[in-house]
């Protein structure tokens, strides 16, 4: 028996690179969904803008394909006056709070005309968008700078004043990136000590009050600055916060809270940027991250015409994509000036594949209007170019994703399943497409956005991208289907070629997909010369490379 499959092999091969064509399939389809999901959506940031001008726009919203919307920080801001409107020289006073309670009226900018956040959690359900708020519970507000009690803005709620215990003593900076420093130093501002108890409850009773108002889900500011459980001095604030413990008495934890008494489940988040000093998964067993790397490189790499560059597969948090919230901007990129100088034509060009990606959540960045409180001016949020990307994103939810490029003409493309493609180009001399696809079938399909015919067959695309420089090209009075061929068995064989075999010679298999690879070494067959095996690892692998390894080491690479 072993024989017969053996013989079925592809013998003297050195290098079996597995084509979709190649391997057998795995046929789903996903139905269209409504706007009625965050994870693997896309979210609009909607920075600055006061609840009253988040509804009036509801509308918009919705038609512009969004399934949530995100607040700026909820909680009283350090230093209010609604005289003082500049954007520019207010907007950081969001996130130095006075402490964890919502903020009324008279005491933040996104309280406009008496209109609260449960009104504006449901009027959004009305139109089956989520709302996600911001949360700072890392710090208070500082008086000018510090980041001790002392430091502690007499603006900040009394409870919190003279509370000793409630903040980290540590008078230093953040410095470097070892944990320690991390989540004990300070940013700046009094650090609390989120391993208290009093604070955790504090901050456990301020989710429980934004629930209680309808919220969907949560962003946590500079969550990597807050300590895990294995951290050098480690806290339950996590386990505790989010899901609970389970000593009678203690926090019950926010998700089971809006399970039990809402029968919802929450959307949660953490910004963690850059390296976290951390393996990442001590923060995706929480809740999902920011990859800013991710977002951040594929803007710069749109900006620089580097197509292969913005067609890059690969999650910089090397975590898997539904634990990531991606972007073309942040409002730190902006408010920084490292992406506020970007043409909206860029960031529509980076959307078109950031926004379109499979799994992982987008946030879009309305750009802030110069008035706080205000919606944005820059009305690049609601485009027919950025609408349709986020539409599709909901049409092929569920679907497998290809990424690729033709450098030369600076062109990256993404597949879904095996009809949708979304192409941005950023030569715009070389809107005219001929390129290679690998999942999408025969057919004819249409631009959404220019409503231009493409073409697809023999494997190729054709037809010409409007003047946004973005075609999403699909139909949609079809089902997403996702038709994607996978390693589907549980050994394979390899009898190497005479070039390859030598008394000590070692083998391995590299298996790879969009989204993870793995290598595992092979063993000689038991009475089989020269036959080698090896027990393909759980994954759904599109891709195999036999390979011939170092002998002198165990170590594949």
């Amino acid at each position: 028996m072993k024989r017969k499959l053996l013989a079925l092999l592809l013998a003297l091969v050195m290098v079996l690179s597995l084509l979709p064509a190649a391997l057998v399939p795995d046929t789903a389809v996903a139905e269209t969904i409504d706007q009625t999901i965050v994870e693997g959506g896309a979210i609009l940031h909607c920075f600055d803008w006061s609840y009253k001008e988040i509804i009036d726009h509801l509308d918009e919203i919705a038609a512009a394909g969004y399934t949530a919307v995100q607040t700026s920080p909820v909680q009283p801001p350090k230093d209010y006056n609604a005289a003082w409107t500049d954007g520019g020289g207010q907007w950081w006073k969001l996130y130095q709070p006075l402490g964890f309670r919502i903020a009324g009226a008279g005491e933040t900018w996104l309280v406009e005309d008496g209109v609260t956040l449960k009104q504006l959690c449901m009027e959004a359900h009305d139109k089956h968008i989520k709302v996600i708020v911001d949360v700072v519970a890392n710090h208070l507000a500082n008086t000018q700078t510090g980041g001790t009690i002392a430091n502690l803005s007499p603006q900040v709620d009394e409870m919190f004043q003279g509370q000793e215990s409630y903040f980290h003593d540590s008078p230093d900076f953040i410095n470097d990136y070892s944990r320690y420093t991390i989540t004990q130093y300070h940013m700046g501002m009094p650090d609390l000590n989120t391993g208290n108890e009093d604070v955790q409850q504090k901050v456990y009773d301020f989710l429980v009050e934004c629930v209680d108002c309808g919220v969907d889900g949560f962003r946590f500011d500079a969550a990597k600055h807050i300590e895990l459980p294995n951290d050098p001095v480690g806290s339950d604030f996590w386990p505790a916060i989010l899901n609970g413990n389970d000593t009678e008495g203690e926090i019950e934890g926010i998700r089971d809270y809006a399970k039990t008494e809402k029968n919802k489940d929450l959307f949660i988040y953490g910004e963690i940027l850059g390296g976290a000093g951390t393996d990442i998964s001590n923060y995706t067993q929480y809740m999902a991250v920011t990859d800013n790397e991710t977002g951040n490189s594929a803007r710069n790499n749109a900006v620089n015409k580097n197509a292969g560059g913005l067609a890059n597969f690969y999650y910089y948090k090397g975590t898997a994509p539904q634990n990531c919230v991606i972007w073309a901007e942040s409002h730190d990129t902006y408010e920084d000036h490292s992406s506020d100088g970007v043409s909206n034509e860029d960031i529509i060009k980076t959307w078109a594949i950031v926004g379109a990606r499979a799994d992982s959540t987008s946030l879009f960045l309305a750009r802030p209007n110069a008035i706080m409180g205000k919606a944005s001016s820059d009305t690049t949020w609601k485009s027919k170019a950025v609408a349709e990307i986020n539409k599709f994103k909901n049409h092929f939810k569920g679907t497998s994703e290809y990424i690729s490029y033709h450098q030369d003409n600076g062109i990256a493309y993404i597949e879904r399943g095996v009809n949708g493609i979304v192409v941005s180009v950023l030569k715009d001399e070389n809107r005219t497409i001929d390129l290679q696809v690998f999942q999408l079938r025969d057919g004819t399909y249409e631009d959404q956005i220019s409503h231009s015919q493409f073409t697809v067959s023999g494997g190729r695309i054709y037809g010409s991208v409007g003047n946004t420089g973005v075609a999403v090209i699909y139909n949609p009075e079809e089902q997403a289907i996702d038709s994607i061929n996978y390693l589907e068995v549980g050994t394979l064989y390899l009898k190497p070629s005479d070039d390859w075999k030598s008394e000590n010679a070692r083998f391995a298999i590299y298996v790879f997909n969009n989204n993870k690879n793995e290598w595992v070494s092979m063993e000689p067959v038991n009475g089989e010369d020269g036959i080698y095996e090896v027990a393909v690892p759980d994954g759904k692998w599109t891709n195999v490379i036999f390979c011939r390894m170092n002998p002198g080491t165990t170590e594949n690479n």
